[in-house]
């Protein structure tokens, strides 16, 4: 029984670790992707066009790539918690 506990924790360790491939790999896209309307929003200083709206719209734009890289950053580490989570289960 202690087998199939552990080849059960090693198989959910290894799905979650597909699921952060796929989430790293949106990630990096959104991130690419938003470089252009970001760039483009810098160079014209954009600003929201409703009368008293946002002063400096390109500043929130600039905030989509900065907090998404906090979404690889927090699956990387969620992954090394997994492969240690493997390494003890298998190692110990």
């Amino acid at each position: 029984m202690q087998y199939i506990a552990k080849l059960v924790n090693f198989v959910d360790c290894i799905s979650d670790k597909i699921g952060y491939l796929v989430g790293w790999i949106t990630t990096i896209m959104v991130i690419y992707s938003s470089k252009g309307f970001l760039l483009n929003s810098w160079a014209v200083r954009e600003v929201s066009p409703d009368p008293g709206g946002l002063p400096a719209r390109y500043l929130l734009k600039a905030m989509i790539p900065f907090w998404f890289s906090f979404l690889i950053v927090q699956g990387f580490s969620e992954a090394c918690k997994n492969f240690m989570i493997i390494i003890g289960e298998f190692f110990s």
